[in-house]
Parts: structure tokens; C-alpha cells; sequence
């Protein structure tokens, strides 16, 4: 607690005067203001700038420094948005999370937890019914749209309420408890058929073929990374993180996994030294053709300081060439995904949208899968730790109806 406003601001020193006579201003501010610390005792802080903001804002940094948002303070009357900002600081503070989650947790706290229908709730009032009914709120009940959304949200809420559990504010988590979220069996039936399974050899080699000739992709040079990811089924961002030093083309493997490309929340691109899974380091065996295609590239793309296998594009800006577009730096996964969709529409292949790069990961999986491959060796190309993951997710359904009419 304060026992005065922080932005109270003194001189320092009123004036003072010069050898020669002449009053000069003083060039330095102090802001103070007494606090009531964590520990109950009473205490001076105060702060310096060369001007009235630059003391205020030094002050307001150093007392938001003493007053960081402890768990501690959680009780039965916080309101659930209350809740939400202590629980969402304590997750940011214990970096357990990947920047892509933590980005996803935080979209999904601000429009809907701590705006919602829950927000000024307090913790103890927030029951298993309520919960359910909030989250069902959630989901379009003609169409079963909005079912994500629900269950992330649901994930932020269970998290916040164990949070409350630990500090005492409560016995039970409410979320916990809450009937799980449904959706009536044929929007779900109508959900999945809209999703593509994989790509045909045709179109794969259509789509490669349009990523080489047309002249737009070309010069953003995405075919070879179309085809690295044909010919591995690796994610996107482990792609775009690849290091020529990651790759032994006499042997004729990469080893991925170890890095993917990420944009932290307000900040530049950069390489995470870790994968998705804990077994998604793997060294891979490359398809001879897409050795070829890789050496070929050696020879052809500029060098870069991040020695990046993917960078982004080098080329002209201007007809005459006098201007050049500045590559060799890392790609966004994003930016690159809507490049690559272009791809599709170029080449005449229909994905459903919020499909993409994926669709080679799946391609992959079933293409292995229909080969004879086991569950594990087709996770282990992939990068799952789980078979399960490989199974219900990235093979296709319809090889189980082609291989048994085989043996029929």
C-alpha cells in the first residue's frame, strides 16, 4: 500500500547558484513515495531522471518491481479475471511453455476469460455447472464451430482454478469436474470430411512442378523447401530452421529436430534449440532424388551468415536489377505457409482452409503406412513420441478399407 501518490516529485534542490551569479536550474528530478512492503513494514522509495517523466517512470518501474503479483495473494473473493492475470504471470514466469502456447493461452485469457461471463465471478463461486455452461456458450451448436476454442479455453481455466486449489482458495477445481465438451455426432462426422487425408502422387508432383516454373515462386524460392518437406515430412518450422552443418549429403541425411523457428510475443524471429517431442531430434535418411536436388542447391543459393538451408529470398526489386530484395535470414513460419498455400492455388489443388504444410506430414504417414512400415518406425520418421499421435492423427483412414480389400 502507498501512504502517498507515487508521482509525487521533488527538485533536487530548488536552485542553485554559479561562480558567476546566474541561477541555474538543478538537472536532476526525484520521485518518491512511502510503500507498505510484502513483510508489513513501512518504506521510503524513490527514484531519479534528468526529467519530471524520467523520475516518475524509474519510480513506477521500481514499486511495480516491489509489488510483483504473488499466488500468494489468491482467496476465496478473487474474481476469476483477477485469477486469470496471477495465473497467466506465474506461467510466463516459469518459461515451461513454448512461445507459440504461451501466445495461444493468452489470447484465449483475454477474450474470454477475463471478459467473459466469468470474469467478475469470485473464485469460490465458480462451480462445475457454471463452467460447462460457459464453455458450451462457446461452441456454434448448428455448426460445432468454436469446439477448439472451447477446449483451450477449458485447458486456461483448469490451470488457473489448480492454481487457486495449491494456494487454499479453494478445495475443488470446478473445471476439473465439468462435464466434457461434445458436439452432436454428425457435426463432427461433417467437420472431418471437410479435411484433406493427404495428396496424391499427381498432385504432389504438380504442385512441385508450379513451385519450380512459375516465375512469382520461383523468385521467392519455395520449391526446394517444398520438396525437403515431400521428402521427410518434417514441420515447417523444423524445415526453415535447417542448417547446412544439419545435413550429411554424402551420407545422405539430415539430422532434425533439434531447432524449429519461432516469434516470441513483441519480438524478431529466432531459432529454438528444442522440437515438439521429446524424441523429435532424429537424423533421417534422404530420398536419393532429394539428395541430388539439395546438392544442386549448394552450388546455387547464396551463403548466409546463419548458414541457413531455407533462408529467405534474394532477388531483384527493379527491372533493371539495380535493386535487390535483402535475403538470407529466417524465414517465418507464417509468411511461408501462405506462400506455400499459393502454391496450391496455382497448381490447381484444392486444401481446405487451416490445412497446409502439414499436408505433407500426412502424406508421408500414409504413403509409409501403405508401404508396410510399423506404427513405431512411421512415428519415429515424424518425430512422434507417441504412435498413438501418428495413428488417429496423420494416417489415412482410407488405407485400412484399401489394405484389407487387398487381402479380401
Amino acid at each position: 500500500m502507498s501512504g502517498r501518490d507515487p508521482e509525487t516529485l521533488t527538485k533536487h534542490g530548488s536552485r542553485y547558484v554559479t561562480s558567476d551569479g546566474t541561477s541555474v536550474k538543478p538537472d536532476v528530478w526525484t520521485a518518491l513515495v512511502y510503500v507498505r512492503d510484502a513483510d508489513g513494514v513501512r518504506r521510503r522509495v524513490k527514484r531519479f531522471g534528468v526529467t519530471k517523466d524520467e523520475a516518475r517512470a524509474e519510480l513506477e518501474a521500481a514499486i511495480g518491481d516491489r509489488h510483483a503479483p504473488s499466488t500468494a495473494e489468491i482467496k476465496p473473493t478473487t474474481t476469476v479475471a483477477r485469477l486469470g492475470k496471477l495465473w497467466w504471470d506465474n506461467i510466463e514466469r516459469a518459461s515451461q511453455h513454448s512461445e507459440d502456447t504461451l501466445r495461444l493461452y493468452e489470447l484465449n485469457l483475454d477474450k474470454y476469460v477475463t471478459t467473459g461471463a466469468l470474469a467478475h465471478l469470485q473464485v469460490r463461486e465458480v462451480n462445475a455447472g457454471r463452467v460447462a455452461d460457459f464453455l458450451h456458450s462457446l461452441i456454434d451448436k448448428s455448426t460445432g464451430k468454436g469446439r477448439g476454442t472451447a477446449k483451450t479455453v477449458r485447458t486456461v481455466l483448469r490451470g488457473m482454478f489448480t492454481l487457486a486449489v495449491s494456494n487454499g482458495a479453494i478445495d475443488r477445481n470446478p473445471v476439473r469436474e465439468a462435464e466434457p465438451i461434445t458436439a452432436p455426432r454428425k457435426v463432427v462426422q461433417r467437420i472431418e470430411t471437410a479435411k484433406r487425408d493427404q495428396f496424391t502422387d499427381t498432385e504432389k508432383k504438380q504442385i512441385l512442378h508450379v513451385a519450380d516454373t512459375v516465375a512469382k515462386h520461383n523468385r521467392r524460392d519455395v520449391g526446394d523447401l517444398i520438396a525437403f518437406m515431400q521428402g521427410t515430412g518434417v514441420r515447417i518450422g523444423e524445415a526453415l530452421a535447417l542448417r547446412w552443418d544439419d545435413l550429411d549429403l554424402v551420407e545422405g541425411t539430415a539430422e532434425t529436430g533439434l531447432h524449429t523457428v519461432t516469434r516470441p510475443r513483441g519480438g524478431s524471429l529466432e531459432i529454438v534449440e528444442h522440437g515438439s517431442t521429446k524424441i523429435g531430434d532424429r537424423i533421417l535418411k534422404l530420398p536419393p532424388w532429394l539428395v541430388v536436388r539439395l546438392l544442386d542447391r549448394m552450388t546455387r543459393v547464396p551463403a548466409n551468415e546463419l548458414n541457413l538451408v531455407f533462408p529467405t529470398a534474394t532477388y531483384p526489386t527493379a527491372k533493371n536489377g539495380a535493386a535487390t530484395r535483402r535475403g538470407g535470414t529466417l524465414r517465418d513460419v507464417a509468411n511461408t505457409t501462405k506462400q506455400i498455400r499459393q502454391v496450391f492455388e496455382d497448381a490447381g489443388v484444392e486444401v481446405p482452409k487451416g490445412q497446409g504444410s502439414h499436408l505433407f506430414r500426412k502424406s508421408v504417414a500414409s504413403k509409409l503406412n501403405r508401404a508396410g512400415l510399423s506404427d513405431r518406425e512411421v512415428a519415429n520418421q515424424l518425430g512422434h513420441a507417441s504412435t498413438k499421435t501418428t495413428r488417429d492423427i496423420y494416417m489415412s483412414r482410407k488405407t485400412v478399407g484399401e489394405a484389407a480389400a487387398e487381402l479380401l
